[in-house]
């Protein structure tokens, strides 16, 4: 009852008197005080519109309009939301032979900030804030003390999972960032400065944003040096990862063009999800890698169990059912075949 008392008395404050309720047919200008996008529109669709905008951006009306005088200018909101409204209608009239095809809620989706973030099941990059005197480095500092420290070397095998089937597939890394996976005929690899790519006997060096892709691939978290790389590291919010509650940290890896999140879970504080957003012309691709099964193997904790979600939303998942650390390996399976 009270929120049909609040829009009727907002909508009220706008016109020109109460009797122009019964004045729908006339333009808006006639009826409402300080009329200006909505200029020759009937009288009758101004409210509806701005139920619409409140309801596409999740806001009150006072989120534009002062509360003791709805016809004033004096909040920037307003006037920016009247640009909006003539950029949607200029750009369905250019391009839509003037349908309404663009809306707000084709941009702001809910939020009063619209996201440049295409979406993924599963990724929420808009994290409830918090006030905590946790810091980024608390976290890494926990979690590298669980884990356990480095290997030289460590050895997985399992099998990978996409929509295409499954396959068995054999992962070694060796430090401090080199790595080779196998699945099926497809072979990836990364000798610390190339990345490559093999398939039925076809080797092929990787370059711009595949190699990163692939080089970071064979990522290992396990000691503070491991997340040396990131800078400006903040504490983003708290976001829950498979009913589990986590804190993020964010940072940035100029050098490779992205921003991560790393979520760290509040419990254990184990590393449970790394999102990335990789730079573009157009806007950030966000991915993300979630890290589960945590297991003792030697002195280390692994993870067995990894989720690759990538921007069409497509998953891939690694389960293994053995890790051997410290294995003999030789810098030249790290290389490009053929080399």
């Amino acid at each position: 009852m009270l929120a049909k008392v609040s829009i009727l008395i907002a909508s009220l404050a706008v016109l020109g008197s109460a009797t122009a309720f019964v004045q729908e047919d006339q333009p808006a200008e006639k009826v409402f005080k300080n009329i200006s996008t909505f200029k020759g529109a009937p009288a009758r669709d101004l409210m509806p519109a701005m139920r619409y905008m409140s309801s596409s951006l999740k806001v009150k009306c006072t989120f534009c309009h002062e509360e003791q005088n709805f016809a004033g200018d004096n909040k920037k909101e307003k006037q920016t939301a009247r640009e909006m409204i003539e950029m949607t209608n200029g750009i369905n009239k250019t391009y839509f032979e003037g349908k309404q095809r663009v809306t707000c809620n084709s941009c702001h989706n809910g939020h009063n900030e619209p996201s440049r973030l295409p979406a993924i099941e599963g990724l929420n990059p808009r994290h409830k804030r918090i006030e905590t005197s946790v810091t980024p480095g608390n976290l890494i500092g926990r979690y590298a003390s669980l884990v356990g420290g480095d290997f030289k070397s460590l050895q997985l095998t399992g099998t990978r999972t996409d929509e295409k089937g499954t396959a068995t597939c054999e992962v070694v890394q060796a430090a401090p960032n080199k790595f080779r996976a196998k699945f099926g005929e497809i072979i990836t690899g990364y000798n610390g400065t190339v990345a490559w790519a093999s398939f039925s006997g076809h080797a092929f060096p990787m370059w711009g944003d595949n190699a990163v892709q692939v080089a970071r691939a064979g990522r290992t978290f396990r000691t503070q040096e491991s997340f040396a790389r990131y800078e400006k590291l903040t504490i983003s919010g708290r976001e829950t990862v498979d009913g589990k509650s986590c804190l993020v940290a964010r940072g940035s890896i100029p050098t490779d063009h992205v921003q991560e999140e790393l979520y760290f879970e509040e419990k254990t504080g184990l590393l449970l999800r790394v999102a990335t957003y990789t730079e573009s012309p157009l806007g950030p691709i966000p991915t993300f890698v979630d890290y589960d099964d945590y297991r003792k193997v030697g002195a280390v904790l692994i993870p067995f169990k990894i989720t690759a979600t990538n921007e069409e939303g497509e998953v891939t998942t690694y389960k293994f059912t053995s890790a051997t650390p410290d294995v003999d390996v030789d810098d030249s399976m790290f290389a490009q075949p053929g080399n």
